[in-house]
């Protein structure tokens, strides 16, 4: 028997609350987009995705979709259990986890909104990932290590990646509030500034020669003597 019900009455995350324990498939449409979502869960966990029957495999898509059905909280839902081999078998996300770390973004998207760089700012990798920084900040950085390792904003990333762009300018907020990024243009700077200078054109030094040049040779006296006679001898 399928569960169904409208986003109005009952959020996204709450639904998902209640229908995580069952396996099944989550369906979410006639929303104000033109996306039609199915979320194959199993075990209170997130297993497969497909979006307008394209499947995806990226977690931070996966996040994103939720992102944006929080934030739309207009359309319908429908449940229909199905034993596992019916499910997409893409990853494993918890869903309590998913669903706290989707909602403490968005709460952190309202708090820092005022401090996010320019979207077109582009940023550069200028420090190692660590797993402190934690797995949500962690797995952003490292899906988006090869644009940054070239310089990309905000925009480049939620472009090629498909992701909520303020969810984007987040995470970069954060990866530079601990020092893993810089703009592009400090960078820059900041390597011209430990270059090593050029050295200065060598200027070549007159020989002393040059500078003291030789009087005239003159004739010894000998030879002076012999041109004497010579010319007295005509």
């Amino acid at each position: 028997m399928a569960i169904f019900g409208d986003l109005e009455d009952l959020p996204i995350h709450e639904v998902f609350t209640m229908l995580s324990p069952r396996t099944g498939i989550l369906r979410v449409w006639n929303l104000p987009t033109d996306k039609f979502y199915e979320f194959h869960l199993y075990q209170n966990s997130i297993c497969g995705l497909r979006v307008n029957n394209i499947i995806i495999d990226d977690v931070l898509q996966v996040k994103d979709c939720i992102i944006a059905l929080i934030n739309l909280r207009i359309g319908n839902f429908e449940f229909d259990k199905k034993s596992m081999v019916e499910l997409l078998q893409k990853f494993r996300l918890p869903v309590e986890y998913t669903l706290l770390s989707t909602v403490a973004a968005l709460d952190e998207i309202d708090a820092y909104r005022t401090y996010f760089p320019n979207a077109q700012t582009r940023f550069i990798i200028s420090g190692s990932l660590d797993l402190w920084l934690g797995e949500d900040l962690y797995t952003f950085g490292e899906r988006t290590f090869s644009l940054l390792e070239r310089g990309s904003s905000a925009q480049d990333i939620a472009h090629n990646l498909g992701l909520n762009l303020e969810y984007v300018q987040l995470n970069l907020y954060k990866l530079r509030s601990a020092g893993k990024l810089m703009p592009v243009r400090a960078f820059e700077s900041l390597v011209n500034s430990v270059r090593p200078k050029e050295p200065p054109p060598r200027t070549l030094m007159p020989s002393p020669t040059t500078m003291n040049p030789s009087p005239p040779h003159k004739p010894g006296f000998i030879r002076r003597m012999i041109n004497a006679l010579t010319f007295n001898r005509y």
